[in-house]
C-alpha cells in the first residue's frame, strides 16, 4: 500500500477574513444606500441638467463621464491588482504567493502549474482592462450620439 502525501496548505489568515467580510458588507451597504437614495438625487440632477438649455449638452457629457468613471474605475483597479498578482505568482512559481493573506486554507500549487495560473491571472487582467476601455469607448460614442 502506497502512502500519498497531502498537499501543502497555506493557512487562512483570520485578519484577512475579517477585512474581506468588512469590505463586502461596506460595499453592500453603499450599494443599498445609492439605490435607495436615487429618488432623492434624481430630480435635483435632472433640474441641474435642464435648467440652462445652452449648457445641457456639456452637462450631459459631464454626467456620462462621471457615470463612466464610476463604472470603469473598479474594473481597472482590479485589472492592475490581478496583473500584479499574476506577476508575483510567475516570479515565485507558487500560488498563492508566500506573502499572500488567504481567507481560507488554500492548497499551494507550485512549479509549472503555478506559472500557468499566473499567466491565467494576467490574461484575466488584460480582459478586464480591455473591457474597461471598451465600456469607455461605448459611453463616449453614446454621449456623441445623444448629446449634440
Amino acid at each position: 500500500m502506497s502512502r500519498t502525501s497531502s498537499p501543502r496548505l497555506q493557512p487562512a489568515d483570520p485578519a484577512a477574513r475579517r477585512r474581506a467580510v468588512i469590505a463586502v458588507a461596506a460595499a453592500t451597504v453603499a450599494g443599498v444606500i445609492l439605490i435607495a437614495g436615487q429618488g432623492w438625487y434624481r430630480e435635483p440632477v435632472r433640474a441641474w441638467l435642464l435648467d440652462d438649455p445652452g449648457a445641457t449638452a456639456a452637462r450631459a457629457r459631464l454626467l456620462l463621464a462621471g457615470a463612466g468613471a464610476l463604472l470603469v474605475t473598479p474594473l481597472l483597479v482590479f485589472a492592475i491588482y490581478t496583473w500584479r498578482l499574476g506577476a508575483r505568482v510567475i516570479a515565485g512559481r507558487e500560488f498563492p504567493p508566500r506573502d499572500a493573506a488567504v481567507i481560507r486554507d488554500t492548497p499551494i500549487v507550485s512549479g509549472d502549474a503555478a506559472v500557468a495560473q499566473g499567466r491565467g491571472l494576467r490574461a484575466i487582467a488584460i480582459f478586464l482592462a480591455v473591457a474597461g476601455i471598451a465600456i469607455t469607448g461605448v459611453l463616449w460614442r453614446l454621449a456623441a450620439l445623444l448629446v449634440k
